[in-house]
C-alpha cells in the first residue's frame, strides 16, 4: 500500500494542472534545452506554471561534459532566461514565479500630507 501513495499523489497533482500547462511546459523545456551545448543532457525539476509563465530548475552538461548544478529558469512569451546570479533575475523570479509576489511599496506621502510617527 505504501508504494501506491506516491503514485496516487503524482496522479492527483497532474490531474489538477490546467489543460494547456502540459503543452506549455513541454515547449518551455525544449526552449531551455536548446540554450545548452548538449540539449539532450538537460534535466528539469520543480517545474510549475503561474499565469502563463513557466518556472523551475534546470541542470545540463557544460562543454567539458560535466553537469553544472541546478539553476532556476523562467520562460515567458518566448523568452527563456537562466539564473546567472544577478539581482535582476532574482527580481524577475520574485515577480513572475513567486506564488506570493512581493507587495509594492506604499505610496510616499505628498507634500501636503502629515506623517504620523510610529
Amino acid at each position: 500500500m505504501k508504494r501506491w501513495v506516491p503514485l496516487l499523489l503524482l496522479c492527483c497533482g497532474l490531474a489538477s494542472a490546467a489543460p494547456g500547462d502540459a503543452a506549455l511546459i513541454a515547449k518551455s523545456k525544449t526552449m531551455m534545452a536548446d540554450r545548452f551545448s548538449d540539449p539532450d543532457s538537460a534535466k528539469f525539476r520543480k517545474v510549475f506554471v503561474i499565469k502563463g509563465t513557466v518556472c523551475g530548475e534546470v541542470n545540463a552538461k557544460n562543454l567539458m561534459g560535466g553537469y553544472v548544478g541546478y539553476r532556476r529558469f523562467v520562460v515567458n512569451e518566448g523568452d527563456a532566461l537562466v539564473d546567472s546570479g544577478s539581482s535582476t533575475f532574482d527580481e524577475l523570479w520574485d515577480v513572475a514565479c513567486s506564488k506570493n509576489p512581493p507587495k509594492p511599496p506604499p505610496p510616499s506621502p505628498s507634500a501636503g500630507e502629515l506623517r504620523l510617527r510610529d
